[in-house]
């Protein structure tokens, strides 16, 4: 028998990193359309894997 393995609980982002996505995602909306933006690209643009 296998036993479920733990999953860890997402930690909320600190204010100035929640900022940093927003302004990032909003920049990439007004550089692209905003259908063809993707959570990847906003990553990237963040430099997150």
């Amino acid at each position: 028998m296998r036993t479920a393995s733990k999953k860890t609980k997402p930690q909320p982002l600190d204010k100035d990193r929640e900022k940093q996505f927003l302004q990032a995602a909003l920049d990439l909306f007004v550089r692209r359309n905003f259908a063809s933006v993707t959570i990847k690209d906003i990553a990237l643009e963040c430099k997150v894997n």
